[in-house]
């Protein structure tokens, strides 16, 4: 049997979102250095963050 799929604090947004395809969950745990879990993150926090740090689409230049 294969340990669950986990992200670290230290991993970027695109290996959890990879994470998340290749497994095909949809919620993973966060895990610190020491292996214990300290979170969710699942799809909607993801979206959430990314197009927060997106400027708006009216904004955007072409």
């Amino acid at each position: 049997m294969r340990p669950p799929a986990t992200v670290t604090l230290h991993d970027t947004l695109r290996v959890a979102l990879e994470r998340m395809r290749v497994e095909s969950v949809r919620e993973l745990p966060v895990i610190d250095d020491a292996g214990r879990i300290v979170g969710f993150v699942d799809e909607g926090a993801l979206a959430h963050v990314y197009l927060s740090a997106r400027p708006p689409a009216s904004t955007r230049t072409a």
